[in-house]
């Protein structure tokens, strides 16, 4: 590495120095998988040393902040500063994540959001740039993801986003453009496969290996269970959540993992899955003043609400229950609209006549001549109905697809593996400014004593910035591919 260079508001101070005297005695780089990014630096000086929070040093054209005061100890006349500089992505700690977007900024931080992805990565970005001055980019991120209703309650950015992540099963990367004084965030699974095999002898590049169990949390019978929500009240003998498919049964498990880990049962409940209807406005009416509703027009729509059985009960319609859209995207997502009571749905013309409501502060929706109105493309979803038996078969195929992924996960003994990394292979692969290995990235070990002949994932690294070739890493068995 470069000298350690400490970036001030006046100017820059070299860590190690001669007269006066001071030197580094430590210096890491740590980062772990969704959560720590952090350069730890241990230094020692004959005079004291004035830290500012806001200091930085730059590391792999990334700058890490010093957001907290560095610990100091005096000790025969040398002062040793422990110091933690953090990754951009601390910053997102000083916001709290606001109910905001671009036009209204009426907040509150205790609420339930409605949405795909893209909704709950927008506000983010609009809540950190309100105190950041536009420096935040929205880049990558899935599209035509699942919708889900999230709450949040006086949270931060961060923890915000690693919510996000968890919920949508991804990842987060932040790329700095120092010069520019950028940072665009990513929402992807982040690293690359290696192609070396690590393993014990001369050139192989595997130092020392050892293993930890980090938990005993191994579910070999793992019970399903979806949303309670837009099922018949009979449902599967009268069940309140949605069950996987009646040929699957209530439970996943595999009698191999079962004679390797033993008997355990867990359960898994979905809350966003359940029999849904996306529907897409094709048109848009006139509003009716009178009335104070406003007429939609939805050709996508493929049953019909107001159909009736044998005995000329409603089907779909539930009995003192207002059916609703839920805005999923648009101007209006996060907002419910009641249908009118007797005439809210026109299978003839696919039309559904949407009434107006006032929140606690008086604003109307939806309003005409305002954005608070809809659009031609808006996203909703049926809600407080019962769906046609052809959803709620889709929503039993779903769930047991998302047990299935869930089990795989949580049916594997949770080992972790640690690696040192020969400084010498290292040395002859790049020189010391090289990034060897990156959070994410896949690797192959092997280790004919320990049963390891597999491509793994580091979850944690550790750098030595004094030995630029020193690595530890940490793999996780239930990142195996």
């Amino acid at each position: 590495m470069g000298e350690l260079i400490l970036i001030q508001k006046n100017g820059e101070l070299n860590l190690n120095s001669k007269n006066p005297y001071r030197i580094v005695t430590k210096a890491e780089h740590r980062q772990v998988l969704l959560s720590e990014d952090v350069v730890n630096i241990s230094l020692d000086s004959k005079a004291p040393i004035d830290f500012h929070l806001g200091d930085k040093i730059e590391y792999a054209g990334r700058f890490f902040l010093l957001n907290t005061p560095p610990r100091i100890k005096r000790e025969q006349g040398i002062y040793n500063y422990e110091l933690t500089f953090e990754g951009v992505q601390y910053s997102l700690r000083k916001k709290i994540y606001f109910n905001i977007d671009k036009t209204d900024f009426q907040t509150t931080a205790d609420f339930p959001l409605t949405g795909e992805i893209d909704i709950f990565l927008k506000t983010l970005v609009n809540n950190i740039n309100s105190v950041e001055g536009n420096r935040w980019i929205l880049g990558e991120y899935p599209q035509n993801t699942d919708t889900k209703t999230l709450t949040f309650n006086n949270e931060n950015c961060l923890a915000v986003l690693q919510k996000i992540c968890s919920e949508y099963q991804s990842e987060f990367e932040i790329l700095e453009n120092t010069l520019e004084n950028t940072c665009t965030l990513n929402i992807k699974s982040i690293g690359t496969k290696l192609n070396h095999t690590f393993e014990y002898g001369k050139g192989n590049g595997l130092y020392s290996l050892s293993r930890s169990n980090e938990a005993d949390d191994v579910i070999t019978r793992l019970y399903a269970f979806g949303s309670s929500e837009n099922i018949p009240h009979d449902y599967r003998n009268y069940s309140d959540r949605l069950k996987m498919p009646q040929s699957v049964g209530n439970f996943i498990e595999n009698q191999e993992k079962i004679n390797l880990y033993g008997y355990k049962e867990g359960v898994k409940i979905f809350e966003d899955i359940k029999p849904t209807f996306k529907g897409i406005i094709s048109k848009v009416g006139k509003f009716n003043d009178l009335e104070k509703y406003q007429e939609i027009e939805v050709s996508n729509m493929d049953f019909d609400l107001n159909e009736k059985d044998n005995e000329g009960n409603t089907k779909y319609l539930i009995a003192e229950t207002s059916a609703k859209l839920h805005i999923n995207k648009g101007n209006l997502a996060g907002y419910q609209f009641e249908l009118k009571k007797y005439e809210g749905y026109n299978h003839k013309t696919k039309t559904f006549k949407v009434k107006q409501f006032t929140d606690t502060s008086g604003q109307k929706f939806p309003t005409p001549n305002t954005i608070y109105q809809f659009s031609v493309g808006d996203e909703f979803t049926l809600i407080d109905i019962v769906m046609p038996e052809i959803y709620i078969t889709r929503a039993e195929k779903k769930l047991h697809e998302q047990a299935l992924k869930e089990y795989e996960k949580i049916s594997k003994n949770n080992l972790k593996y640690t690696l040192d990394i020969d400084p010498l292979f290292l040395k002859n692969k790049g020189d010391k400014n090289s990034v060897f290995f990156k959070i994410g990235d896949y690797i192959h070990l092997k280790d004919e004593d320990l049963n390891i002949n597999k491509e793994s994932r580091i979850i944690s690294l550790t750098r030595d910035l004094l030995n630029p070739f020193k690595y530890t890493l940490d793999i996780d068995r239930k990142s195996v591919v």
